[in-house]
């Protein structure tokens, strides 16, 4: 038996943690609009739209710091810009090459 995903395309982590975002985001919509029927007596479609695409924008705003998490997460470690040059160093090291011919041979990498 498979599980359910629950959203398409997301890693069940990720929607984990929307959810209490999600859940925070309808008691926000909920607790705003109970506050501006309070005060104003009234609510208009103005208000609502504006609630809710603060509301939104949060969430939204949630679910993209948690996607470049996840990338970041995934991207390979960064490789060293001069595999080359720890192998000189290294042969250097061990003996096998002088320091002029490290010098040169390190030179010559570089450029």
């Amino acid at each position: 038996m498979t599980k359910p995903k629950i959203f398409a395309g997301v890693r069940n982590a990720t929607a984990a943690s929307i959810w209490p975002v999600l859940v925070f985001a309808l008691i926000a919509l909920g607790g705003g609009l109970g506050a501006m029927a309070a005060l104003a007596g009234d609510v208009t479609a103005g208000a609502i739209t504006a609630l809710v695409t603060a509301v939104l924008g949060v969430v939204g705003t949630h679910a993209g710091h948690v996607a470049g998490h996840e990338l970041a997460a995934r991207q390979s470690p960064v490789q060293p810009p001069l595999p080359g040059l720890e192998r000189l160093a290294q042969l250097h090291t061990d003996g096998k090459l002088t320091t002029d011919e490290f010098t040169a041979a390190k030179a010559k990498l570089l450029n």
